[in-house]
């Protein structure tokens, strides 16, 4: 079978199209059934998908810890393939092939990025400044630190109420 991208976004249900945010709804998610197919027709898993999301999302944080306008640009421009590859790989999960482990390469991919993050970009504007933060603020620090234990803690406590909802059932 030849994979489309009409194929993946026929397959995506309702209920996910629901759920994603108007920028994934409006670019994220149409640029990933052309690259959902394009996988799918070379035999690339969901999990090979997970696995180099988490590579691109390390090399992203990495490079806003260079203090340099051009690197973080490509940081940042990382941090959108990242969103990509993320939308990707729960396309190829649902609609073409489930494996071992998905869920878990995934949510690995999602923890690892968000824990470092807004850290990492916190760092970046304290050494660098920005529009709004003079450079050598030591609260953006603070604040880019909290967001990141915080989205973290949030999808770990979310993880275990759903967690204990099916035991409890």
């Amino acid at each position: 079978m030849k994979y489309t991208r009409k194929y993946f976004k026929e397959n995506m249900p309702k209920w996910k199209r629901d759920k994603d945010p108007i920028l994934v709804r409006i670019f994220y998610r149409p640029v990933s059934f052309c690259l959902s197919a394009w996988c799918a027709n070379h035999d690339v898993n969901a999990n090979t998908v997970s696995y180099f999301s988490i590579l691109i999302g390390v090399l992203s944080c990495a490079l806003f810890l260079i203090h340099n306008y051009t690197t973080n640009v490509i940081a940042a421009a990382l941090i959108n393939v990242w969103l990509l590859l993320d939308c990707t790989d729960g396309n190829l999960a649902r609609s073409y092939k489930r494996q071992a482990f998905g869920e878990f390469a995934d949510g690995i991919s999602s923890y690892i990025l968000v824990s470092l993050l807004c850290t990492t970009i916190s760092l970046s504007v304290y050494y660098q400044g920005g529009i709004v933060i003079n450079k050598g603020n030591p609260w953006i620090i603070i604040v880019g630190a909290f967001a990141s234990s915080s989205d973290t803690l949030m999808r770990l406590i979310y993880q275990k109420y759903k967690m204990t909802e099916r035991v409890v059932r």
